[in-house]
């Protein structure tokens, strides 16, 4: 059966609906890429999380986002509270609040926004599973998103060891004030007074394409998750009279997560 998850979120590996376990982590994100949308700097993470699941199918998790390099610090913290479900064989679902704590030093795309909410449903259609769903960001505005796409799954093993792996499209559509607030935070020298357009308008944001690999075993197991994402429709910094400034420059981008887990 396909997985619930869409991969290109980061949301925590999934657990059976009826296991009830502690799980401890630890990622390594090659570059933080939100939409895919990068900042000019690369931002790696490296990523301890502590994550309970309860056998009803919710859990709860906190980590936090270590930055290396020159500009080495705490960058940073998340709070996530979810809920997997799975509606007979074919439906499977997730829903999850998160609350981030970005450190005031943040160039990461996504540091503007502070709460996210993210709901998930996948159906199993035998060859492929389609998978779609609704987000939103609160910053200084609030942010809607809708998510779709569809996943290959392959997996095979034992109970006690499988692997997976499972090719996904996945396309992300929405509004774009997560980067009018954090463009307006840091004003060009000169300019007292700039908007940005397009960050209200419904929009594809981004395609990404992944493939995502799992070794699982009873008591550890390994993820990868490569992405290669098509961002679209750049935002622009306009002047009071209608001029643009600049326009956000986008390119298509891959970066790779590594995370490494056990469970007790």
């Amino acid at each position: 059966m396909g997985s619930s998850l869409l991969y290109a979120q980061g949301t925590p590996p999934a657990a059976n609906r009826g296991d009830k376990r502690f799980q401890f982590e630890v990622g390594y994100l090659s570059n933080s890429v939100y939409l895919g949308r990068q900042d000019s700097v690369t931002t790696p993470y490296i990523t301890p999380m502590f994550t309970y699941y309860h056998r009803s199918g919710f859990y709860i998790d906190c980590s936090l986002s270590y930055l290396p390099g020159n500009a080495a610090r705490l960058d940073l913290g998340t709070i996530d509270l979810g809920y997997l479900f799975q509606a007979g064989e074919k439906w499977s679902g997730e829903l999850y609040l998160s609350k981030y704590f970005y450190n005031d030093r943040s160039t990461a795309v996504k540091s503007s926004i502070n709460t996210f909410f993210s709901s998930s449903l996948a159906f199993d259609a035998s060859i492929i599973t389609l998978n779609g769903g609704v987000d939103i960001g609160f910053s200084s505005g609030t942010d809607w998103f809708v998510h779709y796409g569809i996943s290959y799954p392959f997996s095979w093993g034992e109970e006690q060891r499988s692997w997976s792996i499972e090719p996904s499209i996945i396309a992300y559509a929405g509004t774009q004030q997560f980067a009018s607030r954090r463009r307006l935070r840091r004003p060009p020298p000169g300019f007292s007074s700039i908007s940005i357009s397009g960050a209200n308008t419904f929009n594809v944001l981004d395609y990404e394409f992944s493939v995502p690999f799992t070794y699982d075993t009873d008591r550890w197991g390994l993820s990868i998750y490569p992405t290669y994402a098509v961002p679209l429709n750049p935002v622009a910094v306009t002047l009071p009279n209608g001029n643009t400034l600049f326009k956000e420059a986008l390119s298509n981008n891959f970066y790779g997560e590594v995370k490494l887990y056990i469970k007790f």
